[in-house]
């Protein structure tokens, strides 16, 4: 199994409205997507089981881990992926949807000059803490009836390390042209220490980021054809691809966006980057603004 689906461009188009800045350099571009009245209900669905593949292989993984023998189970608390991921925080889910959304951004509008990014998988596998605290709520469910409020502040835990996405640019050979790193950051409102922290995070400069590693490992546990090809690619890129090079994204989702600011259409800068960004690569930044983002997150995840 390898990450197949995409979302029709029937189903994006009326979602959102784009307003796209390019520093006259060529060395930052900033691309506004402003959600349309009435967009969501036409995209639902396929938002919907977009976001349910890219969770799969975390199901997959901790189903393997714990019950391999037990499918199909007898009962809820058997499977050991109850409850993934939506009995989580609400805090947790904001930033799964804010890198699924980044994942998105990747696939289906033109970044570095290209439409042909590939996000291979999305690694939720790697957050451990996140299935640690699922697995305390199932004894507690054992052992007295009742978990309690999902969302209360004890139940906030910390986010998933590593980089949030990565997708891949292939030429005709098959082989990788280029690697983009994505950083996303999922809001209720603007908050300016988060965009700055997006941009610091991309500054680093490292060719190969660390999160061909982990999704090296998470391919190894698939058997089918394109998954063993990816692997064997990413594999070559890590020990030494030299032609391969590494461009950066921001992609900045908020549930507010600056209208009536003094005329301001964006909360990142329109004509150059960010003073926090100090990568000397390119960067684009996907700046996302969704009306009442937590109840959208809440029903993609919940509903």
């Amino acid at each position: 199994m390898i990450r197949s689906r995409r979302i029709s461009i029937e189903g994006l188009a009326p979602w959102f409205s784009e307003e796209l800045n390019r520093a006259e350099n060529g060395s930052y571009v900033l691309r506004v997507l402003n959600e349309r009245a009435g967009g969501r209900a036409v995209v639902w669905n396929e938002l919907k089981a977009y976001v349910q593949e890219a969770h799969d292989d975390a199901r997959r993984k901790l189903r393997a881990a714990l019950a391999p023998d037990l499918s199909p189970f007898r009962s809820s608390t058997d499977d050991p992926a109850s409850g993934y991921p939506q009995d989580l925080h609400i805090q947790t889910l904001m930033g799964y949807f804010g890198e699924i959304l980044a994942g998105m951004a990747a696939e289906h509008t033109r970044l570095h000059n290209s439409q042909s990014w590939i996000v291979p998988a999305f690694p939720f596998r790697f957050h451990q803490v996140a299935f640690q605290k699922l697995e305390d709520r199932r004894n507690l469910l054992l052992q007295r009836g009742s978990v309690g409020d999902v969302d209360s502040p004890a139940a906030i835990i910390p986010g998933r390390t590593g980089n949030d996405v990565l997708a891949f640019l292939r030429g005709d050979d098959g082989e990788l042209l280029r690697v983009m790193v994505c950083e996303a950051k999922c809001l209720a409102t603007h908050r300016p220490d988060k965009l700055s922290e997006g941009h610091s995070q991309l500054s680093k400069s490292l060719e190969c980021p660390s999160g061909v590693r982990d999704l090296i490992e998470l391919l190894s546990d698939y058997t089918e054809q394109p998954a063993r090809e990816w692997r064997e690619i990413l594999q070559r890129f890590r020990f030494g691809s030299p032609q391969v090079g590494r461009v950066n994204v921001l992609v900045y989702s908020t549930g507010n966006k600056p209208a009536g600011l003094e005329g301001r259409t964006s909360w990142a800068p329109r004509d150059k980057a960010h003073p926090d960004y100090s990568g000397e690569r390119k960067l684009e930044v996907v700046e996302i603004h969704l009306s009442d983002l937590v109840s959208l997150v809440r029903e993609i995840y919940r509903g």
